[in-house]
């Protein structure tokens, strides 16, 4: 890809530059997510055989994404169009990449000002799928693999948390007694974990189980070699548990569990405030921009619940 010096450059490595300048050393999943959302720009190019930059490219690159009528799941290419969350994601890292590139002189100005984005809609796991998981994990594999599976899903669906945080969870940082946790999140940041008496129990049952892999760490989840959790293994056991379940066409991924929880939070009462700081998000903006999103019969159910004329309507019935 041609520069501002004439050189030769491809797409990949400009943005391996660009993660490793703006994520600063970052370990958690923000570098790999950068990547796979460039990964869309290096496949249209490409695709176009296209070797420079410039502001024709990435307008013809826009319509590209959004009339794309095929998606990547998991390692597979199936028939689809991209969801609005994910061509929003993509062009805003894409208009991230161009301005950081344009600065390092790298490329010339390209701009994706007044582009009318897709707004994104939450992904929840739904609680169709949830309870399937929950009757897989609970029948498949051996008692203490039943037993870390069925509390793996309860602590996700239970306290919102982000998959990398639960994976980094250490034993002594629970309090079974309070059904609480401080882990380390997104950005290097400490947060709370909450969670109910079922998700205790489950817990609980999990660690009769968890010495006798004789784990190596202190991480509350293990593999049966006692290694700690990574990301990509609890993709591999919600994948295993949805296919068991005959629910892997339905949305099962980890960031799944999370969006559902904080719509549930909002839906039986819970503030913007109080969602945000359960999901440890740095703004409430974000809360509101990803999660306080509804459909028409939501809606209705809100309505219902907090019209100001319940109380006429109750009298009536």
């Amino acid at each position: 890809m041609s520069t501002n010096q004439n050189q030769s450059i491809t797409l990949n490595c400009l943005a391996t530059l660009f993660v490793n300048d703006v994520c600063a050393g970052k370990t958690n999943e923000t570098p790999a997510a950068y990547l796979s959302k460039l990964r869309y720009l290096e496949r249209f190019l490409k695709e176009k055989k296209y070797t420079e930059l410039n502001q024709d490219v990435i307008d013809e690159f826009r319509i590209w994404l959004i009339n794309r009528k095929t998606k990547i799941r998991g390692k597979k290419e199936v028939q689809g169009s991209l969801s609005p969350f994910t061509i929003r994601t993509v062009l805003t890292t894409v208009k991230h990449f161009l301005k950081w590139a344009h600065e390092q002189n790298l490329i010339p100005k390209v701009s994706l000002k007044n582009i009318p984005e897709p707004y994104p809609e939450p992904k929840a796991v739904s609680e169709k799928v949830f309870q399937c998981l929950i009757e897989a994990a609970q029948k498949t594999g051996k008692d203490w693999e039943r037993a870390r599976n069925t509390a793996l899903l309860y602590l996700l669906r239970d306290t919102g948390s982000r998959v990398g945080a639960i994976t980094r969870l250490k034993l002594e940082d629970l309090d079974l007694n309070s059904g609480t946790a401080v882990v380390l999140d997104k950005g290097g940041r400490y947060s709370w974990l909450f969670f109910s008496g079922v998700t205790t129990q489950a817990i609980i049952d999990w660690l009769e189980y968890r010495s006798t892999l004789k784990p190596h760490v202190d991480n509350l989840f293990v593999t049966n070699k006692g290694k700690p959790f990574q990301r990509g293994y609890v993709q591999r056991i919600l994948n295993r548990l949805s296919k068991i379940a005959g629910v892997d066409n339905e949305r099962h991924n980890p960031h799944a569990f999370r969006h559902a929880f904080a719509r549930d939070t909002l839906l039986a009462g819970a503030d913007l405030s109080q969602t945000s700081q359960l999901l440890n998000h740095s703004s409430i903006i974000t809360t509101a921009r990803y999660y306080a999103r509804w459909s028409k019969k939501e809606l209705v159910h809100i309505h219902n619940k907090y019209t100001p004329l319940k109380a006429l309507e109750e009298k009536r019935t």
